[in-house]
């Protein structure tokens, strides 16, 4: 039995004790949370530098304080371009910094043999997506963007988005999660078109996790072709040619094998290929995106919806789908938006006469008893 002095005795060594535990656990995290933060903190050695190519064309890149060497990357933007040196990242290569000894890329014969003028080139192309999409719609995709060319995956013809994946190259800290955009050895690093619409996946994604098959995939798709149009229109500051990578046309779908309607003449249906026809069925909305743009028949200007306006309508709508949206749910909610907009009585129409166009009647009392079909002899 323990006597009273002895319980009297202990309680204040035990509440020392007890204090001391507090303290030594308050330290330990208090260490844990600087580590975390100096690794997370670790892209503090970079600064923004003015570097150029071998033309002398100017462009923002970084400066390594500690290790003294420039790297082709904006880390203020969230940008960097690597190379996988003709490997496949399928097969887990890692892409390789661009790094310089001084502030002119690809002025060395190690640069040279290394492709440094093509990373530059995606670069470049990354880069004035990046900010146009940000300035004109105010999304990005992730907050940090890895572009990989010299892809040796898909004999080197190859162009695609990635899910987010953990990055652990010597650039980014161990752990940080990025998207990444990679590109084969055969393609143009700065073909806009093609990266804008891969950049596009990147932006998707981070606003809309949807899945990837079916008429969601298809969806997914048909806003990348979309925005690549409207994306290489405003930069270029000429009318878009509807025409994605010479594969697909969202003109004339028909044209290159694609299908105008849905369910019609090229779709795909309860296919397993292709993700359940993710590409291939893509051009039913893509099309009907056109033909908003052209107006129907391109007859009545008024019914016309300009660039600007109709990547702002496919982007408020595309806030509001969820994760497996149909086709006519898409079309359902676009033609909504187009209302709450505020866009002219004729434009409104025109949504909804696209729509119908391409098999996906809107359901609305106001236009579905007046929406006239297209005059024969339309496109598509």
């Amino acid at each position: 039995m323990t006597s009273i002095f002895a319980r009297n005795f202990y309680k204040p060594v035990l509440a020392v004790l007890l204090v001391l535990v507090m303290v030594g656990t308050l330290a330990v995290s208090s260490f844990a949370a600087t580590t975390t933060a100096n690794k997370v903190e670790s892209l503090d050695v970079y600064e923004e530098s003015i570097c150029f190519d071998v033309a002398r064309k100017q462009f923002t890149g970084t400066y390594n304080t500690s290790q003294k060497r420039y790297l082709l990357g904006n880390e203020s933007l969230g940008l960097f371009v690597m190379s996988l040196e003709g490997k496949n990242y399928y097969a887990g290569a890692n892409g390789v910094p661009l790094f310089s000894d001084d502030n002119v890329f690809g002025n060395t014969d190690e640069e040279k043999a290394r492709d440094y003028d093509k990373g530059i080139q995606m670069f470049r192309t990354l880069e004035t997506i990046r900010r146009y999409v940000r300035s004109t719609y105010g999304q990005q995709g992730d907050e940090y963007l890895v572009g990989l060319y010299n892809d040796a995956y898909d004999n080197g013809n190859n162009a695609f988005a990635t899910d987010d994946i953990l990055w652990s190259g010597e650039v980014l800290p161990a752990g940080t999660i990025v998207g990444i955009i990679s590109i084969g050895t055969n393609e143009d690093p700065a073909d806009l078109d093609m990266l804008a619409h891969e950049y596009m996946h990147r932006v998707v994604t981070n606003m809309i996790d949807l899945t990837y098959r079916g008429e969601s995939g298809a969806i997914m798709e048909a806003y990348s072709d979309i925005f690549a149009e409207l994306i290489e229109a405003g930069l270029s500051k000429e009318a878009p040619d509807w025409i994605h990578n010479e594969e697909r046309n969202l003109k004339d779908p028909s044209s290159k094998g694609y299908p105008s309607k849905y369910r019609g003449l090229n779709y795909l249906s309860a296919t397993l290929r292709d993700n359940g026809g993710v590409h291939r069925n893509s051009t039913v909305l893509s099309h009907a995106a056109y033909l908003m743009w052209n107006g129907i028949d391109g007859k009545k200007k008024e019914m016309r919806i300009d660039t600007a306006t109709l990547g702002k309508l496919w982007m408020r709508s595309l806030e509001q789908f969820g994760p497996n949206v149909t086709f006519q749910e898409a079309a359902s909610t676009i033609y909504q938006t187009a209302r709450r907009m505020g866009l002219s009585r004729d434009q409104v129409e025109c949504v909804a006469l696209a729509f119908k166009h391409v098999q996906l009647p809107v359901r609305d009392r106001d236009k579905a008893q007046t929406a006239k079909a297209p005059s024969s002899g339309t496109v598509g």
